[in-house]
């Protein structure tokens, strides 16, 4: 379930909290970063009921709510406040806490 206990998305899809990007270096120089408008980094905020295939039966999404993940915005996404409504096969990857990308 949830932590936004108040939001749910829809059949096949979840919501992702985007990570902040760095303006500064561990030097303390700031600088204008650069997202990769292909591939976001984020955690699971939010996981909708299980895709169903064309006769009905269940596709499984078990990345938990809480796990930071890397996708594609390849196939698009909506925008709900500071969320990101991602389609799950749009899921890359499973990131660890301190890996970085980019």
């Amino acid at each position: 379930m949830s932590e936004y206990k108040k939001f749910t998305p829809g059949r096949g899809k979840f919501a992702l909290k985007k990570d902040e990007i760095k303006d500064r270096s561990e030097a303390g120089v700031i600088y204008t970063p650069r997202e990769d408008p292909n591939w976001i980094t984020g955690v699971v905020a939010a996981v909708g009921d299980v895709e169903l295939t064309r006769t009905g039966n269940p596709i499984p999404f078990g990345i938990p709510v809480g796990t930071r993940v890397l996708v594609t915005t390849k196939d698009g996404y909506d925008a709900f406040g500071s969320f990101m409504i991602l389609n799950q096969k749009s899921l890359v990857g499973i990131l660890d806490e301190d890996a970085q990308i980019g």
